[in-house]
Parts: C-alpha cells; sequence; structure tokens
C-alpha cells in the first residue's frame, strides 16, 4: 500500500506541473506528508493543508509561471530496492548536479546532502529533477 500511495503522490505531482495546476489534492498518508515537509523545507511547494483526515492539499511553487522542478522520479519500488552507501550516494550526486535524491535512513527520510553530512547510508526513494 505504501508504494502505491507513493507513486500516485509522484503522478499527481508531475501532472499538476504538466498542465499548469496550482494545486493538487493527493492522500494523506505518514510517507506524503514527511515528503512534503521535506519539499517544503527545500522550497519545491508553496504550502500545504490537510482539510480532509484523507486528503491534503498541495499548493506548487512556480518562478516565471513554470514550475520549480522538472521532474520526480520513484527510485525504489518493492521488487527492486535500491539501497545506496555513501560512496554510491556521492557518485550518484556527481552525475546529476541539478536533481538531488530523498532517502529513507534509519532515522527518516533526508536529503542526499543530509545523508552525507551526517554519514548515513539508506534506500533512495525519490528523485526530484530541478
Amino acid at each position: 500500500m505504501r508504494n502505491f500511495l507513493l507513486v500516485d503522490f509522484v503522478t499527481k505531482m508531475n501532472n499538476a506541473k504538466r498542465w499548469y495546476y496550482k494545486a493538487v489534492v493527493i492522500e494523506n498518508s505518514n510517507i506524503n506528508r514527511e515528503i512534503l515537509k521535506l519539499f517544503l523545507q527545500i522550497g519545491i511547494i508553496r504550502g500545504y493543508t490537510i482539510e480532509d483526515p484523507r486528503f491534503i492539499e498541495v499548493w506548487l511553487k512556480r518562478r516565471n509561471g513554470r514550475c520549480v522542478f522538472r521532474k520526480i522520479r520513484v527510485v525504489s519500488i518493492p521488487s527492486k530496492p535500491v539501497y545506496v552507501d555513501l560512496v554510491k550516494l556521492g557518485k550518484l550526486k556527481d552525475k546529476s548536479n541539478t536533481s538531488f535524491f530523498i532517502v529513507s535512513t534509519s532515522i527518516g527520510l533526508l536529503y542526499d546532502f543530509q545523508c552525507i553530512y551526517n554519514n548515513i547510508s539508506g534506500k533512495v526513494i525519490l528523485k526530484i529533477d530541478l
């Protein structure tokens, strides 16, 4: 169920970007709330509200009429989890300067640069292209 909610969240965000929506409604779950907190910290979204216990309304941030992110991709799926250590994470970061990764670690969800700074490895959940 967790992966379905994650894929649904990513699809709705990418479609909202593509069709120039100002806001999108996603299902309320722990993983979606944690990712939204990270997106709010980095400045990918303008904000979000939980009006109904089942749904979250997310406002996308735009600059000059364009969305801040180019694409969000799910990296790990249940049949093929992608675990990275610090060396692999550094190599992934070197390959793509304009994107960052969300990593599931033992202390929660972190950005790739937070993992490198805290010396923690984990499972890559999402890739966000800026």
